[in-house]
């Protein structure tokens, strides 16, 4: 194992992310510059990044990696408990001190900054609330480099693991086994005017959350209408929306095509009332 493998799993050729010597840092740089020298970085911050930006949540470009941190289980516990509940997870790094930060890097990145956190709190419900660190919840958090010696324990931060990167299908199912399903985000609904024009920004998160894993059984119809009526918020016309929904399973029966044409009808009749 070595850092090239660790650096490759998280971040695509083209990428940027910050390294530091310090939790202070804010420079970014290619993602594989590290590989060529020996600047001697304790951090990297765990997505990818604007180039032209410094660090911070809103330079992320690319939401795939979720750190999970359990610094208040015993060392000695914590790739145990990981273990135990069979968490799917991509790199493990000792921190040198007392944890050791796991990294669920998804092989699809997900939409933006609101899904990822609901991602990253259904992940952290399904590890353990009361045992996770929520302060590592955030896209731009850093986390420490593997192969720096810590100036105050003395310790190598140590490269533990290095799989591969986590199918999404396989995390949606890993969580739902772990009793947690897909959040609803749809308490921030506003009587906004129809688009225009298509305008796929304006999507809430409980839609894109719909579009890319689709729903557990049993709440397919509800979510199925809801994301319906939203596509039409956001100026799709009910063509437009089947063929969107279409990519969730691959196909629509009747009983969801008249779903769909009752959404559209009912989110028509408000903004025309």
């Amino acid at each position: 194992m070595g850092i090239i493998p660790f650096l490759e799993v998280l971040f695509d050729r083209e990428d940027y992310t910050c390294y530091s010597l310090t939790p202070r840092g804010v420079n970014i740089s290619w993602a594989h510059y590290i590989v060529g020298i020996d600047d001697n970085a304790a951090f990297f911050s765990i997505n990818a990044m604007n180039q032209e930006k410094t660090r911070a949540d809103s330079s992320v470009i690319k939401y795939r990696n979720i750190l999970i941190e359990m610094d208040k289980v015993p060392l000695e516990k914590q790739d145990q408990h990981i273990t135990e509940i069979g968490m799917p997870y991509s790199t493990a790094v000792y921190s040198g001190s007392k944890s050791i930060h796991y990294i669920i890097s998804l092989e699809t990145e997900l939409q933006d900054e609101q899904i990822y956190r609901s991602m990253v709190k259904r992940v952290y419900s399904a590890v353990g609330n009361n045992l996770v660190d929520h302060n590592c919840k955030n896209p731009s958090r850093f986390s420490r480099l593997p192969g720096h010696i810590r100036s105050d324990t003395g310790k190598e931060q140590k490269l533990l693991a290095v799989k591969e990167r986590v199918s999404n299908l396989i995390l949606e199912q890993w969580l739902q086994g772990r009793g947690v399903g897909p959040e609803e985000v749809w308490d921030n609904l506003t009587p906004e005017p129809r688009s225009t024009f298509k305008n796929p920004s304006r999507l809430y998160g409980a839609t894109k959350n719909f579009l890319m894993f689709g729903a557990p059984r049993g709440e397919w119809n509800p979510r199925l209408f809801k994301a319906s009526a939203d596509l039409c918020r956001c100026g799709y016309t009910e063509d437009e929306a089947i063929s969107e929904l279409m990519k969730i399973t691959g196909v629509l029966d009747m009983f969801d095509r008249r779903t769909i044409e009752s959404a559209f009808k009912n989110e028509l009749s408000k903004k025309n009332a």
